[in-house]
């Protein structure tokens, strides 16, 4: 969260984060997940000149919400309907293919994406998975180890934010430690 704090405040942006005080459990790839929403913070960060971003995680109708607004530029309804294209927002400055990537991993874990936005008002992007039970204590979810190499600090500051309740991080100086790090468990 200070990682993420620093970003929005580097811009001159409030930062707002709305997540519930137990885990909540989803169907998918938390990895996957994780790079979809990383793509939409990505998305706002580059869009707001002023004002703020929020984070929202609920869970609603057996689905967990994650919720990314801006008070950013907002979007014709015209370029709305394309946003998920894998195509450049002419006139944006915007690569949308962080929130194309986004929209295929979230539907191949059987998720939905929505976006709503307005010119001068903003953007919502909404990214859902069904909930699902949480593992059983000792299962393979508890013995699994992962290694997620990122050199943008900005970027690691967001996948420890948004992955903190599924991973406990163990940051490294190199591929060698990280690899001896993983090979331990």
């Amino acid at each position: 969260r200070p990682q993420l704090e620093a970003m929005t405040q580097a811009r001159g942006l409030d930062l707002f984060l709305f997540v519930p005080d137990q885990p909540v459990w989803a169907l998918g790839h938390r990895a996957h997940f994780g790079q979809a929403l990383l793509g939409a913070v990505r998305y706002a960060l580059s869009t707001t000149q002023r004002g703020a971003i929020r984070l929202a995680l609920r869970e609603e109708d057996e689905r967990i919400a994650v919720q990314v607004a801006d008070t950013g530029a907002g979007l014709s309804a015209t370029v709305q309907r394309g946003i998920f294209a894998a195509r450049s927002l002419e006139g944006l400055g915007v690569d949308a293919l962080d929130l194309y990537a986004a929209q295929l991993l979230t539907e191949a874990m059987g998720g939905t994406v929505a976006a709503r936005s307005e010119p001068q008002r903003g953007t919502l992007l909404t990214f859902a998975l069904p909930t699902c039970a949480p593992p059983e204590s000792g299962s393979l979810h508890d013995r699994h180890t992962s290694v997620l190499v990122e050199a943008d600090p900005d970027t690691r500051a967001l996948l420890a934010l948004f992955l903190r309740d599924a991973w406990e991080p163990a940051p490294v100086e190199s591929l060698d430690a990280a690899f001896a790090h993983a090979t331990e468990y």
